[in-house]
This record gives structure tokens, sequence and C-alpha cells, in this order.
């Protein structure tokens, strides 16, 4: 139990820094979110060497569910459909979502596919595309070979290489 509170302060805390990040400060430092920003953190006001207030408010939002990860992306995507509840600006930046998710590193890839194989990439693959082919909300897809020349996810060959979301 102990464990599962501290796991749950840090991601709450997590989130904070993202809010406060992409400039909305004043829904930390207008509720008790506050008490978990320390004095002493120091947060770039930075998106891909932008500042962060020449984007849209809407565009920031999307931003903090993209970085938050894959339970706040399917949550965008479906509230992507609600134009009964949210503004069509934010609804525009949400629909960015269905096609648009940003990949994972790839060494946190290769740790991800490593823990599900319970082995190293290099024992069952000879070859492991940096690249990914696609992500979404759920993963990405990296093109690999086995060891024994076949394309990993064709027909017949196994395992597949994909990675699990890294949120």
């Amino acid at each position: 139990m102990f464990k599962n509170t501290i796991s749950n302060l840090s991601r709450i805390r997590q989130v904070v820094e993202v809010l406060v990040r992409y400039g909305f400060e004043d829904v930390v430092t207008s509720t008790a979110l506050r008490r978990l920003v320390s004095s002493k953190r120091r947060l770039t006001w930075q998106h891909a060497e932008r500042p962060v207030f020449e984007t849209t408010r809407w565009e920031r939002i999307r931003m903090i569910i993209e970085e938050l990860g894959p339970t706040f992306i399917k949550l965008a995507q479906a509230l992507s459909n609600r134009a009964d509840l949210l503004p069509q600006p934010l609804i525009d930046e949400f629909e960015k979502l269905q096609s648009n998710v940003p990949p994972f590193p790839v060494a946190l890839a290769r740790q991800i596919i490593e823990q599900e194989l319970g082995q190293p990439l290099e024992n069952v693959f000879s070859d492991f595309e940096e690249v990914p082919l696609g992500s979404a909300s759920i993963g990405q897809v990296h093109k690999a070979k086995l060891l024994t020349g076949e394309e990993a996810g064709s027909e017949g060959a196994a395992p597949r290489c994909a990675g699990k979301s890294a949120h």
C-alpha cells in the first residue's frame, strides 16, 4: 500500500510539473497542488526550442496530454468527439492526437521489448531499426529481423517487435 502511495504521489508531482511547464501555473498555484512543487524546482518555459507562450492555450493543453501519456491521450481522443462539451479549438487540437502521437525514445522501446521478451534484443534479433515505423497512444512498432533471418511480425515469424506504451 505504501509503495502505491509513493508511486501515485510521484505521478501527481509529474502531472503538476507538466502543467507548470506549459504555462498552467494558475491551476497549480490556486489549488492544494502547489504543495507538491519544490521551490527549488526550475522549469523551462520552452517546448521544442520555442517559447511556450508562442502557442495557443489549446495547443499547450494538447502538448500536456501528449507528455502525460497514453491514458490522457485516450481520454482526449474520446473527448475530441464531444463538441457539446468542449470548444472547437480544443477539439481541433485533440483531433491531432488521433494520428499524430509522437514516438517515445528508442532506448525506452528497447527496454520495454527486452522486458517483455525476458532477454536482450541481441539474443532474438539480428537487426533492430532505431526509427519506429509508427507510433500510437498505446505503443509503437519497430522493424526488426530475427536471428533466423525472418522479418519480425511476418506470417509465421515470432515474436512481433512492438513495444508497449512508455507511459
